[in-house]
């Protein structure tokens, strides 16, 4: 029953999350910004959630003598600030400021000072 279920789950599932995470994560940010945004985001997102989600799971267990409603109220916390963050997604303008910044500059390359029209000879 439980290979069943790891088939089902690896097999049948988690191929939906990945197709649409991978679309989702393209068009949150413009093409200039997408890979530092996309790494930075991810990154982040491993190291503060997934670094600290066992340990603080262990110590709900452990308050609440081996109990787990405050493991499963934990986790649908952060299902909550997950949905809030997807459906905020591209509307921030932070990264609108970079973009046009780089635009008003006429940079061919961000970051690099090529100017559009400009030669080296």
């Amino acid at each position: 029953m439980l290979f069943a279920a790891t088939v089902l789950a690896i097999g049948l599932i988690w191929p939906l999350v990945t197709a649409t995470l991978s679309t989702l994560l393209a068009e949150t940010f413009p093409a200039e910004v997408r890979y530092s945004g996309i790494s930075f985001g991810y990154q982040i997102g491993a190291a503060l959630v997934g670094g600290t989600a066992p340990l603080i799971a262990t110590l709900l267990l452990s308050v609440d003598h081996g109990q787990w409603r405050w493991i499963a109220a934990f986790i649908a916390l952060s299902a909550a600030i997950s949905l809030a963050a997807v459906t905020n997604a591209g509307t921030g303008s932070a990264v609108e400021r970079v973009v046009s910044k780089a635009d008003d500059a006429q940079t061919d390359l961000p970051g690099t000072g090529a100017v559009s029209g400009v030669t080296n000879e």
